[in-house]
């Protein structure tokens, strides 16, 4: 059984996790499991959400229906930032098809919905190498409400075949209409500071900072904002300025869960680059060659990449789908 969960504890002092509410729920609390590494990542709980841009960002689940397209389970795959009344945008890879003409039954929601029973494992915090790590899961609350028998609320209405987004439409009665508004998106600048808003595996709404653009190229935008699987289509906001500037879409090699259950730990840059050269590129460790790789890997390639906001606005207006459209109700 799948139910909804709602807020979390909060561990002052330490990179933390929180979760986010919708306007139509009540409150409820958890604390979760973190595999971050030593970057600030934060939940959010609703009483951290300040602007509309934190209040956009929501998670999105494919569904399995019955025949009456009532859902039977429901599984977190990305995040979804909501860009108008009637419109949440998300990674086209994250729009996947079930059959040759119709795509995947997909639901938005800005409440974080887990699996009952999950993270029961009580909380320590460890010190390596210097840094340090948060190994809980916590004493999991979760309402009643079962999940079983919602509708798909999403739509596709439009996939980029040369960016990788999609745009989706709001079926039902979205109860929450604060979304983000595309005409104050800005073109990202290497250098700039950036804050990663997304919803990482199974994990509610988060907040990564200390990190920022570290490179531009065709179509994309490198960054170093911590993210794992289900952070693709997060919002990446100017720290600076507070204005949204792209859309996450993939993360570095393995830097994910699975490792940090295993080790207890997520890796560096620097180690991530090592283990690539070793085990990808199969070169000796400690020789010339080795130290070159782990050089060159560490600091060009391995990066988060992300969509810039500005060319989506273009490609959408492009095709008929500007802010008239996208902000109607």
């Amino acid at each position: 059984m799948i139910l909804r969960k709602r807020t979390a504890n909060v561990l002052k002092a330490l990179p933390l996790f929180a979760i986010m509410l919708t306007a139509c729920d009540t409150q409820e609390s958890s604390t979760l499991k973190t595999f971050f590494g030593a970057h600030d990542v934060q939940i959010l709980e609703d009483k951290d959400l300040s602007t509309s841009l934190e209040r956009s960002v929501g998670a999105i689940y494919i569904m399995t229906v019955d025949e009456q397209g009532k859902s039977l389970a429901i599984n977190k795959t990305c995040t979804g930032i909501q860009i108008g009344p009637r419109f949440v945008l998300t990674n086209a890879h994250c729009v996947k098809m079930k059959s040759e003409t119709d795509y995947v039954d997909l639901y938005f929601s800005k409440d974080f919905i887990a699996k009952e029973g999950e993270g029961q494992k009580p909380i320590k915090a460890v010190d390596l190498a210097g840094n340090l790590y948060l190994q809980f899961d916590g004493k999991t609350r979760m309402d009643d409400k079962p999940t079983k028998g919602l509708s798909a609320n999403l739509e596709v209405r439009y996939v980029s075949k040369t960016l990788d987004f999609a745009l989706l439409a709001l079926t039902d009665d979205f109860c929450d209409r604060t979304h983000m508004d595309m005409n104050l998106v800005e073109a990202p600048a290497i250098g700039q500071p950036l804050t990663l808003l997304s919803y990482p595996n199974d994990m509610p709404l988060t907040r990564s900072t200390n990190c920022s653009v570290e490179a531009l190229v065709p179509n994309e935008m490198k960054h170093t904002c911590d993210s794992a699987g289900g952070s693709s289509a997060g919002l990446l906001i100017s720290a600076a300025t507070g204005v949204p500037v792209g859309l996450h879409r993939q993360g570095v090699f393995e830097n994910s869960t699975a490792f940090y259950n295993e080790h207890g730990r997520s890796e560096t840059t620097v180690e991530l680059a090592e283990r690539e050269c070793a085990e990808k590129y199969k070169i000796e460790i400690g020789t010339e060659k080795f130290v070159e790789c782990v050089k060159v890997r560490s600091t060009t390639f391995l990066f988060n990449r992300a969509i810039p906001l500005n060319e989506i606005q273009m490609e959408l207006s492009a095709q008929g789908l500007g802010s008239d459209v996208i902000n109607a109700n």
